[in-house]
């Protein structure tokens, strides 16, 4: 005889929760802004753009360049697909402020592929140690070029004939920086702990315990998380009702709030950047603003 086991409305709605939770935890890749980025920067002669080979030598074997890119692949071999990785490499280039526009144009463009075409040969290189080659297209699509027009013509002031003013040696370079990334978030039972201190923090909303809340919310690291606590909290009119309806205006026996909005909105801001967004959240009177998409 088969076993039936049978399910409340609350155990269906507890396992329905757990899996959708699941599925939109908070963890993703993200700019790690407390390591250093790697650069290379390479002068060009007058005109030129091709890389000279003993000193493409020695940046293939630079192993602070080889090491930020290796640790970016186990990030990039998980979410590459998702549209969440950021582009963690700058490539750009410079034309001294002498010649023509157009000819800067084209020379600046030529520098610029000799950048992208040193990063495919660090991960060639890379995979000849590893065995393990990353697509061109992958890391092509993870790349910043600057500027708008590809390449940046130093300044000259226009009082100056560019025709006959002599080109500076330092104007003249290509140059590589190569951010580190990794994976930043709260996971399902992360976002449930927070969720918890929040509301025992509140308790009856009496007396709520503000440095708890204030503690709890700095421990957002994503933007996703941010969603993730929000939702979590739509029984309280989301994140900023929450915070609105704990955190009042004018003073307790604890003595004025501004402090304590202050200190939530720059962690939930700091989340928001990590994950390359700009500030959702402000103070307007005396409560604060989120702004979600």
């Amino acid at each position: 005889m088969k076993k039936v086991i049978k399910l409340t409305e609350s155990d269906l709605n507890r396992i329905v929760k757990r899996v959708l939770k699941e599925e939109s935890m908070g963890i993703e890749p993200v700019i790690d802004r407390n390591s250093k980025s790697v650069g290379v920067k390479i002068y060009f002669h007058e005109g030129k753009y091709e890389i000279d080979d003993n000193l493409k030598k020695l940046i293939l074997n630079d192993t602070q360049l080889m090491n930020i890119l290796r640790k970016s692949l186990p990030t990039i071999e998980k979410y590459m697909g998702t549209g969440k990785i950021p582009k963690f490499i700058t490539i750009g280039s410079q034309t001294s402020s002498t010649g023509s526009r157009d000819r800067n144009a084209e020379i600046g463009k030529k520098r610029i592929e000799s950048m992208k075409n040193l990063i495919f040969d660090v991960l060639e290189e890379l995979g000849d140690r590893s065995g393990f080659y990353v697509g061109e297209d992958t890391i092509e699509s993870l790349m910043t070029i600057n500027t708008d027009s590809n390449y940046k013509p130093s300044g000259l002031n226009p009082i100056y004939d560019r025709s006959k003013t002599k080109p500076k040696f330092n104007e003249r370079y290509g140059y590589i920086e190569v951010k580190p990334i990794k994976t930043m978030g709260l996971d399902s039972k992360g976002i449930d702990r927070l969720e918890d201190n929040l509301l025992n923090a509140k308790g009856w909303n009496i007396n709520p315990d503000e440095e708890k809340i204030v503690n709890a919310i700095a421990k957002l690291e994503t933007y996703s998380d941010i969603l993730d606590l929000d939702n979590e909290l739509r029984r309280e009119g989301g994140l900023e009702g929450f915070i609105n309806s704990v955190i009042t205006d004018g003073f307790t026996s604890m003595g004025s709030d501004r402090e304590e909005r202050m200190k939530i909105m720059d962690s939930i801001n700091k989340a928001s950047k990590n994950s390359g967004k700009g500030k959702i959240a402000k103070i307007v009177g005396d409560v604060i603003s989120i702004i979600l998409d």
